[in-house]
């Protein structure tokens, strides 16, 4: 099934699973007609989950903003993750990376980014500690080329930044180093320890990716692909050196206005 495979929400790869083993079943005892009637709603469910841009993150309860439509967002408890009702800011968002861009460099966002390019062939199992760089899965050539890459387009692009907070392992604290020469070490930004899918464990994020940064300054997390899934299941994964554009919403919550793969930023500093 391949990477497209893997890039599906868990769900979503659990349908095609079922739908995989059955096929011979069905085709053995069912009428044509009725295999592509359940077909049909097999594949239904696992294409239910998509991106939605401009959704906003917070707990419906507290919302206070004027509003325009009704839609779906995360809200992040410590006792339980649940799903709740909110409303969608009337604001136009940026979409293009040249209109990401240009809303940057008014500052007000934080970029988070997935690490750049990393060998799959290594990985953190058997790692002590956050030092052990040699136990860990690390970046390779390319990882850091297109992290210089990512530093230099926005020294091109002018695009202010505040504080840099990168996850404590040392593919994420390399690629903030590289791209912007300087690092705070955050285990906020990595979830800390537990699970995935542990209720608490992402709340330290979510609350940086609610927090404005300094007046006319954008912050910069370099971080992992399951965090920014863990809080935006209905977002596609980020790919490595993939960037979410967030913008802090005024009364709490945030929202993921746009994203950037790591080469658009130097088409856009040409």
């Amino acid at each position: 099934m391949g990477d497209s495979f893997k890039t599906l929400p868990a769900s979503s790869r659990a349908a095609s699973f079922r739908v995989g083993r059955i096929l011979p079943l069905m085709h053995a005892y069912l009428a044509p007609a009725a295999c592509a009637a359940l077909l049909s709603i097999a594949g239904a469910a696992a294409i239910a989950q998509s991106p939605a841009p401009g959704k906003i993150y917070r707990d419906a309860a507290e919302s206070k903003t004027t509003v325009t439509t009704t839609t779906t967002v995360t809200t992040i408890t410590p006792e339980q993750t649940t799903t709740a009702t909110a409303r969608s800011v009337d604001t136009a968002t940026p979409s293009t990376p040249s209109a990401l861009v240009s809303a940057l460099k008014q500052g007000g966002y934080i970029v988070y980014f997935r690490h750049t390019a990393t060998d799959f062939s290594q990985n953190d199992q058997n790692m002590k500690d956050f030092d052990d760089c040699p136990n860990q899965r690390n970046l390779t050539s390319d990882g850091r080329d297109q992290a210089r890459k990512i530093g230099d387009a926005w020294k091109r692009l002018g695009i202010p930044v505040g504080r840099v907070l990168a996850s404590p392992f040392c593919r994420t604290r390399e690629v903030a180093q590289l791209a912007f020469g300087r690092y705070e070490r955050a285990l906020d930004v990595r979830g800390g320890p537990g699970t995935a899918g542990d209720s608490v464990r992402y709340q330290p994020l979510s609350k940086l990716l609610e927090t404005p940064p300094p007046s006319g300054t954008n912050d910069v997390i370099s971080s992992h692909g399951n965090p920014f899934r863990a809080l935006h299941p209905e977002q596609s994964y980020l790919a490595e050196g993939e960037a979410a554009i967030i913008q802090p919403v005024a009364g709490g919550g945030h929202r993921v206005v746009g994203r950037i793969a790591w080469d658009q930023w130097p088409g856009v500093a040409r």
